[in-house]
């Protein structure tokens, strides 16, 4: 065989396998509704709504449908429901100068229809996420009647939002809003309730964002975090304690070269404000790197690679006394990491705790340099039974994955609440989409004709140095991997259906 008929052979065979197999993230439709009533101007009066914002479009995965609605009277559209991209994260809120406190009454019941409606014209299956941020109640400006009917219509938007797999999360921002509702619309619909003042608005976002789309971590250990090889980016997501201000933090490579705001290249994208810095690193080199600064309360370090910890069985929202059954894996691109010698240095273990306070000790499910209390399950899946919670509040469920030569951490939040009137009944209540970020996988089966028609080329192109049959056999057996690679798939796949269900 020359070399022109190799790579004839080899590209075929590539260009084969992309499409029969497209791998991609999820990513979440979200959309804001924003109150911009009259009294904003006493509960947010140096504009902490656009600061929250500006760190929720930088945060959103690229490819993520964002849509920004401002209401009072009537809502009004800031950006219509489009597909975020790094180029342009700068200049998506424009229209930011539109959030302030114009409106003179609070139509939520109007806002909520659109922005669901916005979140149906999405062309994507992904996860659907409505924030909804007020300082107050429903006001019409039509009398009290016409109030109270409107709320109730708020009320029930609940099994709406259910049916379209909406999940609204609610923030009140002032605490003096109609609680009572908001949190029904959340934990009706399976979304997080947040109450805070203008000071904690920000850190509010963070919160929904994490329950919206958690992201793969890697353990930030005081001013410093170890990076591997197999991390394609990393976010830097730094707070500064006490508010802080000083844009001279920097941040310091494993070979000892020096990044901040102000000198940075191409390759790093970088945010500077008031309370915090944010940085994005393209193909971050191996190694430790060094913070110039302590970090503040809810700094991480998120990343993007095809080595992660995959959890399912948190929900967004618990009654007392409930626990959790944790199921976890890890993952390699799209494959579940079965392999007991690639697990052998490997240590699987699970904490949780409330929010800012001291945990106890993580539960080890697989301690592979011990020789494994626990042998890994053929499917490799491990499963872990929590105790009751048995007190109302924020929980957060950590899973860490530790080698010599990399680390994983995958951080969920949970509410647990004694308002389970509130709760979805369990027939009609819908999987919380976005707890966990797979790495799913698309199939494109190419047609039987189009094979028989590749197979008939490559015979002639073969049949001159006398190899036809072997190219034959060849792709013959490529062609019936690849369909029992697809049929191994769907199964999983279908297996997972069938887990969220349940």
């Amino acid at each position: 065989m020359n070399i022109g008929t190799r790579r004839t052979w080899v590209w075929i065979l590539f260009l084969g396998v992309l499409s029969f197999r497209q791998v991609y993230a999820v990513v979440p439709n979200l959309a804001v509704l924003v109150d911009v009533s009259g009294s904003m101007a006493h509960n947010d009066p140096n504009g902490e709504r656009i600061k929250a914002l500006r760190l929720l479009v930088q945060l959103i995965p690229e490819g993520s449908n964002f849509s920004l609605w401002a209401f009072a009277t009537q809502p009004e559209p800031l950006i219509q429901l489009r597909a975020v991209k790094n180029a342009d994260r700068t200049h998506i809120l424009e229209h930011e100068n539109r959030i302030d406190n114009h409106g003179a009454w609070t139509d939520i019941d109007a806002a909520l229809l659109d922005g669901m409606h916005e979140l149906e014209k999405s062309p994507s299956t992904e996860p659907r996420h409505l924030i909804l941020l007020t300082d107050g109640f429903v006001e019409l400006g039509h009398g009290p009647e016409a109030d109270k009917a409107s709320r109730e219509r708020v009320w029930g938007r609940t099994q709406e939002a259910l049916a379209q797999h909406i999940h609204i999360h609610t923030i009140d921002l002032g605490g003096k809003a109609d609680d009572a509702l908001l949190r029904h619309l959340s934990l009706g619909s399976e979304g997080r309730f947040v109450s805070a003042n203008q000071d904690r608005l920000t850190k509010a976002f963070l919160q929904i964002f994490d329950v919206a789309a958690p992201q793969q971590r890697i353990p930030l250990h005081g001013r410093q975090f170890s990076v591997d090889s197999g991390i394609r980016e990393l976010t830097l997501l730094l707070f500064r304690p006490q508010h802080k201000n000083d844009p001279s933090v920097e941040l310091q490579a494993p070979d000892g070269t020096r990044t901040s705001f102000a000198q940075h290249d191409d390759s790093v994208r970088w945010v500077h404000t008031d309370t915090y810095d944010l940085m994005t690193l393209a193909h971050p080199a191996a190694g430790v790197w060094t913070i110039s600064q302590d970090p503040g309360a809810d700094s991480r370090v998120t990343i993007l690679s095809d080595l992660s910890v995959q959890v399912s069985g948190v929900p967004t929202n618990m009654a007392v006394g409930g626990s959790l059954h944790l199921k976890i894996h890890v993952s390699d691109k799209d494959k579940v990491v079965t392999d007991p010698n690639v697990l052998d240095l490997t240590t699987i273990s699970e904490v949780h705790g409330g929010v800012g306070q001291l945990w106890p000790q993580p539960s080890v499910l697989y301690d592979g340099p011990s020789q494994g209390s626990v042998m890994v399950p053929d499917d490799g899946i491990f499963h872990e039974d929590t105790q009751s919670f048995d007190h109302a509040g924020d929980y957060v469920i950590r899973v860490l994955l530790k080698s010599p030569t990399f680390m994983r951490e995958f951080d969920q939040l949970m509410h647990v609440t004694s308002d389970t009137a509130d709760l979805p009944h369990p027939a009609v209540r819908k999987p919380v989409a976005g707890k966990v970020i797979p790495v799913k996988t698309k199939h494109v089966e190419m047609p039987m004709a189009i094979w028989k028609i590749v197979v008939i080329g490559l015979l002639i192109a073969l049949s001159s140095g006398g190899l036809g049959f072997v190219g034959y056999v060849m792709l013959h057996k490529t062609l019936l991997r690849m369909r029992a690679d697809r049929k191994k798939l769907e199964s999983a796949e279908n297996d997972e259906d069938n887990d969220q269900k349940e």
